[in-house]
């Protein structure tokens, strides 16, 4: 990675803010946030089944994990970039099926952690699941 673009600040600052995040989720997280996070992994799930394009989707999981941090800066902040996430995944197009299964995967993980309040197995499964995002 180089460090000097745009899409590399973005992408570092991205896994500094989603991984505080997902940490403070498994701790604060509501029932109510569960029930949304889920919802958020199902259209996911259901959009790319019927092989249209789920990266919206995608994001929006991950606006949900970040909300349930109780957070507002964070989600604030999640907001500001989430255009400019969009628009540099979208330009990369990568959507083949293994990579979407792996993706369901770790967002199931991701929510049985959060759910189980394991902010530490929550975090080492998002910062997994985000590496495996910048390729």
């Amino acid at each position: 990675m180089n460090p000097n673009t745009h899409a590399d600040h973005l992408i570092e600052a991205r896994e500094i803010l989603e991984i505080t995040a997902v940490q403070m989720a498994a701790e604060r997280r509501s029932s109510e946030n569960l029930r949304s996070i889920q919802a958020a992994q199902d259209d996911f799930r259901e959009q790319r089944l019927d092989q249209a394009e789920a990266l919206e989707e995608d994001l929006l999981f991950h606006l949900e994990v970040v909300a349930a941090s109780k957070n507002s800066v964070l989600k604030s902040l999640y907001l500001k970039i989430f255009p400019d996430l969009f628009d540099l995944f979208n330009s990369r197009k990568k959507q083949d099926l293994n990579s979407f299964f792996e993706a369901i995967y770790e967002h199931d993980s991701i929510i049985e952690h959060i759910s189980n309040q394991n902010k530490v197995g929550a975090a080492e499964v998002m910062k997994l699941h985000l590496e495996k995002s910048k390729n």
